[in-house]
């Protein structure tokens, strides 16, 4: 799961939402000095990760990206899973997705002092271009392929490939999600 289905998975609870958003900025530990709530959302978005990295779904659908994509698959099917809910959103959420984006990047700017610092560097582009909402189009799902293919520090083809597979695989995908996302949706923190 990518940034946005992390978010939507954190029941509106600004310090999980924070401990759900920079735990893919910490390698590895848990830092004592956060609020206990935003440790458990570090520990909430671990649980999500391992869930979804073990869900059959999904291990099939890697295995589909696997010729192309290497030990990448999994990266791209995280954007991957994070359009498809940009799509769907109102299948499964309340709120409109806009004014849910906002809310998330206002509780982020809430708890800015709290955030490692590749996040605080991460957050103005996020915010700026508000990937979580831009997620569902084909150019948001671009954009984040250029930017994820910038940041990577080996040989890649997100930028070039990355949507190019989306669109060709969008059927299976698409029931991939469909199939996956009300199962994480069980999951509580």
């Amino acid at each position: 799961m990518n940034f946005l289905a992390h978010q939507a998975l954190s029941g509106n609870h600004p310090e999980i939402q924070i401990g759900n958003f920079i735990a893919d900025f910490l390698r590895g530990e848990k830092p004592r000095h956060l609020p206990e709530m935003v440790r458990k959302g570090i520990e909430f978005h671990r649980s999500i990760d391992a869930f979804t990295d073990q869900h059959p779904v999904i291990l099939d659908s890697k295995k589909m990206l696997q010729p192309v994509f290497g030990k990448y698959s999994p990266v791209l099917i995280d954007l991957y899973l994070d359009h498809f809910l940009g799509k769907h959103w109102n299948r499964y959420h309340d709120s409109e997705l806009h004014p849910f984006t906002e809310l998330v990047f206002k509780n982020f700017h809430d708890y800015f002092h709290l955030l490692p610092s590749r996040a605080k560097s991460v957050l103005p582009y996020m915010v700026w271009e508000n990937w979580l909402f831009h997620y569902q189009f084909d150019e948001g799902m671009q954009k984040a392929m250029k930017g994820l293919g910038r940041r990577a520090k080996f040989e890649n083809y997100f930028e070039s490939k990355g949507v190019l597979f989306l669109q060709q695989h969008r059927t299976e995908l698409e029931a991939a999600f469909l199939q996956f996302y009300p199962d994480v949706l069980q999951l509580k923190f």
